[in-house]
């Protein structure tokens, strides 16, 4: 099947707290797509599970989602060294995992 292109919405993806991240109100973080320097368009804001924590884990899963694809795609790309893309992943597990600083 031939590619058409990407569908979902371009990366990055970031969390947003919007000021609630880790106090719990009516929902939990929110993903955005950043669509400008400061401009953040909303994708998903968390209303659940009950417990913040794995809320916050899955937001982390999530908001790596794009630039895991890209990575994906680059083991898969034969022009693309081996050492290049592994870095990348180590680096893309980590913050997936909630492990990564974006000050890096």
């Amino acid at each position: 099947m031939k590619d058409t292109g990407t569908r979902h919405t371009p990366g990055p993806w970031v969390i947003h707290d919007g000021g609630r991240f880790g106090v719990w109100h009516s929902g939990g973080p929110s993903i955005c797509a950043m669509t400008g320097p400061s401009l953040c368009q909303p994708l998903v804001e968390f209303v659940g599970p009950a417990d913040i924590k794995q809320c916050e884990a899955n937001a982390h899963l999530m908001a790596s989602a794009p630039e895991l694809l890209e990575i994906l795609k680059k083991a898969l790309d034969p022009n693309v060294s081996r050492g290049m893309w592994v870095e990348q992943a180590t680096d893309l597990i980590a913050k997936a995992e909630g492990k990564w600083s974006q000050k890096r």
